[in-house]
């Protein structure tokens, strides 16, 4: 809880160790430092939930509700502001987000595209999160969550399942 409230450059062992009633050493001894126990809570928070049971076709609204719900929740918007101060915290997240998608790409679609969808959905994610939280973007940051879940999940879908279209030069598609 330390990091997603006062982010990663100011979260301490001691404050850590304090809000789970021990010893900081205790911490020191299973995690050595800030970097391993800020990694072993990102790799205990999956982020996204099990979409094994999810239909194909059902995807990409699955995951816009839960990234939506998400970045509602004050814990959640911690670590997005640690993601713009740290770079560390920032690949750590995506490379959580990338690999729970790049699974679930590889499983649905061609696994030679699964890093690429992956992108393509962290890119939104990540986007509309900084715009919602961070820059507070008008009419993004006061939509209802219901209604923002539904504006982007036919865009996760695309990525996810969709073609992913245009091969070439961005020079002989600009001409087009």
């Amino acid at each position: 809880m330390q990091f997603a409230t006062n982010g990663y450059e100011r979260t301490t062992i001691r404050a850590v160790a304090a809000d789970a009633r021990i010893d900081a050493a205790m911490v020191m001894r299973y995690f050595t430092n800030k970097e391993t126990l800020f990694k072993a809570c990102i790799r205990q928070d999956p982020l996204l939930p099990d979409l094994s049971g999810v239909p194909t076709d059902e995807l990409g609204l699955t995951i816009a509700r839960t990234i939506v719900l998400r970045w509602s929740d004050p814990a959640a918007v911690g670590l997005l502001w640690a993601t713009t101060t740290n770079q560390e915290t920032a690949n750590d997240i995506h490379t959580n987000y990338r690999d729970q998608i790049a699974q679930l790409a590889a499983r649905i679609g061609p696994p030679e595209q699964a890093l690429e969808r992956a992108a393509l959905v962290g890119s939104q994610i990540a986007g509309l999160a900084f715009a919602r939280v961070v820059l507070k973007l008008q009419p993004l940051a006061d939509m209802q969550l219901a209604a923002l879940a539904a504006r982007i999940a036919p865009v996760l879908q695309h990525y996810l399942t969709g073609d992913l279209g245009l091969t070439g030069d961005l020079g002989s598609m600009i001409r087009r």
